[in-house]
């Protein structure tokens, strides 16, 4: 019975640890989806205005440049001129000379300071120029740093300076009263204090700097309040706001916009992202036009005459007014957000007890603070019928994966609810998730959208994956990216407007060359530019660092000497513009294309080094080009490719065949007497029009070049060819009064043609003159009278004594065909294998 008793007892509890595992499970279950879906279900953070939905999203939540416990410390904005690069860029900060107050840091007073959207400092300079009347970002995310009388200097995100544009005389006598940049960042537009306005481009080149004046008014009386930048597509308009009528200003003309209102001082302009509408408050009043800017679209009553501190468009479909605690002078910052459709008393109204910075972007508002930076934007209507409206198909799927994450079969019933409403219900469910999802900030909140939208991808197999992986691709990108120690908080709609390569560059200007190489290898960069980019830069920075330049070339190159398409030149130019001349070399030789290292080793001066590249590659007209450079450089280059036998050569067969004339003076440079003398004659050859002044030129060329050989075997032999080519030459010359043409010809084929006429005596004398072989002259004689079929005079000439038989006798024979005459030589031969052998050559001539 003890046991019996003590079996149940063991039963029980057993039953009792499993009854507790399930319930905490099935509790944890229900607890994660209450996170998932409650705050959102609920509208939290969420406000409406008219038939929309606004929401504000914490960015980074504690931002670097403020300091819980030791204030003094933390950045004030208020005390601070700033501009805010858009898609996520970086701030610059630096004093405002209009202020007085209290400088903290040493650092503090005339800095220019760049600041990630985190709050962590950049980098900072020293600003030595005049008073700093604005400071503006444009492409590239290149800093302008304007000063009162309209001198700009531009700096890259490290603080080095770019270019350095002079004051406009313009500009210096007019004062600059507003400066404001185009949305691409290609014009910076001048308001000065007469009303004029100026538009600066081209500025990141000083050859291509251009400064031109946007048309006056018509009325010079009228007195310009503000400014903003229309469009720049093909030429820049600004809208201008004078006594609250509204101009359209261009190089081309400028014409009014709107009927003048009540003179008020002050007015505030905003053009939407997209360029179509106006937002322009003057009077108490916000007016929105559209298209044409003459007809309003909206007119809000605002209900106050103080100018607002920023007037900025939230996308393109909302506006934001913000007015900062100074102004209100009731110890906080209100800012109105208003659709551009609004009715009368359609707005939301936002607080801020420390002075914000409102920073429009494509599809939303950066708003940064001293403490925080948030994200206000309008709720996609996706994202409220998933969390609000719970019969919409997207916010059935949505609560279906959460169903199914707790084994609630409840989940199926919701799809097969989805699939009722139409064959193309669900895959719309999915294509409204996955949207949802690109518009959230919170890590877990996209996670389970992008899970719901997988979910609903299983039940049908007509929808394609490939737009959800390449938006999980995406979102991981962006997380990273959006990582406090990156602090590039991007949308995936700026991430798709701006692209991948514009990433990676900004990503590159940060140095964080890890995270963009990364990068494009997750993305499959199809690009390859973009890779190899990275590496380049990443190189660059190397260059730069301290170590040793000897280290240096070994960690660059054993990292990417098995890297295809890598430009090692332009590694090699940025380590020869930090006077590490030996560095760039030995980086400069890992070059695979023989073009590129060639032509940078002649940039750097080093020619001979070019010289032996170029004829390693074995690219002939690589050696041509370098040596074409060379001659541009080096008066008597010839002194430095005589020393590469392969170059020299290729050189004198170049000038072989374009300028003889050349070729001499190089052959006489460099005492090259043999070759000097041997083309001296061929060019007297084209040079003379007569035999005297032929026979002068040879002997001038006898005296003046051959006497210099120092080898006298050599001298006497070729003298002697020179006193024979005259000899030749008188010869030809006599035959030529008989009207036998025998220009041109060599010796054999001058007593060729002198035995086929047939002149055997003047043969004779030939052969007695330029003293012919018996060999050759019998071989000569043999073909010339076989050729002119003087059969008698070859029989008559065979009885002589043959140096070589009569093989040659036999072979002219055959040549002309004449089975005959070759067989009577055959029966004079001796020798039995000499004669079969020549007899079988007959026999298959003669068949045929």
């Amino acid at each position: 019975f003890f046991f019996f008793f003590l079996f149940l007892l063991l039963l029980f509890l057993f039953l009792f640890f499993c009854f507790f595992v399930v319930f905490d499970c099935c509790w944890r279950m229900d607890e994660k989806s209450s996170v998932i879906i409650s705050p959102q279900m609920e509208g939290h953070g969420w406000a409406q205005c008219g038939d929309r939905y606004y929401r504000r999203q914490s960015v980074f939540e504690k931002l670097g440049w403020y300091h819980d416990t030791d204030i003094d410390r933390s950045i004030v904005l208020s005390e601070y001129l700033y501009a805010v690069h858009p898609f996520g860029g970086p701030i610059a900060l630096t004093r405002d000379p209009l202020q007085v107050t209290e400088i903290r840091d040493s650092l503090d007073g005339n800095f220019v300071s760049i600041y990630s959207p985190a709050g962590f400092k950049i980098t900072s300079f020293r600003w030595t120029g005049g008073r700093i009347a604005a400071l503006v970002w444009v492409k590239e995310e290149h800093l302008v740093v304007i000063q009162e009388d309209g001198a700009c200097q531009i700096h890259n995100l490290k603080g080095k300076v770019i270019l350095t544009i002079p004051t406009r005389r313009e500009l210096k006598d007019e004062g600059v009263k507003q400066v404001v940049a185009s949305q691409d960042g290609e014009y910076v537009v001048f308001l000065t204090h007469q009303s004029h306005i100026y538009a600066l481009s081209g500025f990141l080149n000083e050859r291509s700097v251009k400064f031109d004046e946007l048309g006056p008014l018509d009325d010079e009386e009228e007195r310009i309040s503000c400014i903003a930048v229309h469009s720049t597509n093909p030429y820049p308009e600004v809208v201008a706001s004078a006594n609250g009528v509204l101009y359209l200003v261009s190089t081309l003309a400028e014409k009014k916009t709107s009927e003048p209102k009540n003179i008020v001082d002050g007015a505030t302009l905003a053009v939407s992202w997209d360029g179509n509408q106006v937002a322009h408050f003057y009077d108490g009043k916000l007016t929105i036009y559209r298209n044409n800017l003459h007809d309003p679209v909206v007119i809000i009553n605002i209900n106050t005459n103080i100018q607002p501190t920023q007037l900025v468009w939230i996308g393109s479909d909302s506006v934001a007014i913000y007015w900062d605690k100074d102004k209100l002078r009731r110890g906080q910052g209100m800012m109105l957000l208003i659709p551009d459709e609004a009715e009368e008393g359609e707005k939301l109204t936002y607080t801020f007890f420390q002075r914000v910075f409102l920073v429009p972007e494509m599809d939303g508002l950066r708003v940064i603070g001293d403490q925080e930076h948030e994200f206000f934007e309008q709720v996609p209507k996706e994202a409220v019928k998933t969390f609000l409206y719970a019969s919409y198909d997207e916010g059935l799927l949505y609560q279906a994966r959460v169903k199914f994450d707790v084994q609630d079969p409840e989940c199926d019933d919701l799809i097969r609810q989805i699939g009722e409403h139409g064959p193309n219900a669900l895959h719309d469910a999915v294509d409204a998730l996955i949207h949802a999802a690109t518009c959230e900030w919170d890590s877990r909140l996209i996670r389970a959208l992008l899970k719901a939208a997988r979910f609903g991808m299983d039940f049908d197999e007509k929808i394609s994956t490939s737009t959800f992986t390449h938006l999980c691709k995406t979102m991981r990108i962006i997380k990273h990216i959006r990582d406090p120690s990156i602090a590039i908080p991007m949308t995936v709609a700026q991430y798709d407007h701006r692209g991948l390569r514009s990433v990676v560059t900004r990503l590159i200007a940060r140095g964080t060359f890890w995270l963009a190489h990364e990068i494009c290898k997750f993305s499959d960069v199809q690009d390859h530019e973009a890779t190899t980019e990275v590496l380049v830069e990443w190189a660059r920075s190397v260059i730069d660092g301290k170590m040793n330049d000897d280290r240096k070339a070994e960690i660059i190159i054993e990292k990417l000497k098995f890297v295809r398409g890598i430009n090692f030149v332009a590694i090699a130019q940025h380590a020869y513009a930090q006077d590490k001349k030996p560095l760039a070399i030995h980086i400069l030789k890992q070059e695979p294309k023989a073009q590129a290292m060639v032509t940078e080793l002649l940039t750097m001066n080093e020619d001979d080094l070019a010289l032996e590249q170029a004829l390693k590659s074995g690219d002939t007209d690589l050696v041509f080009f370098v040596i074409a450079k060379l001659k541009e450089k080096m008066p008597v280059f010839t002194r430095v490719i005589i020393n590469y036998p392969e170059a020299a050569d290729l050189y004198v067969q170049f000038l072989r065949a374009t300028d003889t004339r050349e070729l001499l003076k190089f052959y006489d440079t460099n005492d090259m007497r043999h070759d000097f003398g041997n083309l001296a004659i061929q060019q007297a050859f084209k040079d003379s029009t007569s035999i005297v002044q032929l026979r002068s030129s040879f002997l001038r060329i006898r005296d003046e070049t051959f006497k210099h050989i120092p080898s006298e075997q050599g001298k006497k032999h070729l003298m002697q060819s020179i006193d024979d080519e005259i000899n030749l030459l008188e010869f030809q010359q006599q035959h030529a009064k008989s009207g036998i043409i025998l220009d041109g010809l060599s010796v054999s084929a001058t007593l060729f043609k002198i035995l086929q006429l047939p002149q055997e005596a003047e043969a004779e004398k030939m052969r007695k003159l330029f003293k012919i072989p018996d060999k050759r002259f019998w071989r000569i004689k043999v073909n010339a009278l076989a050729r002119a079929r003087h059969w008698e005079l070859l029989a008559k000439f065979s009885k002589g004594k043959s140096p070589f038989g009569f093989g040659p006798f036999v072979e002219a024979c055959l040549v002309m065909n004449e089975m005959g005459e070759a067989h009577k030589y055959i029966d004079k031969m001796k020798k039995d294998g000499q004669k079969l052998r020549f007899l079988m050559s007959w026999t298959i001539r003669r068949c045929g």
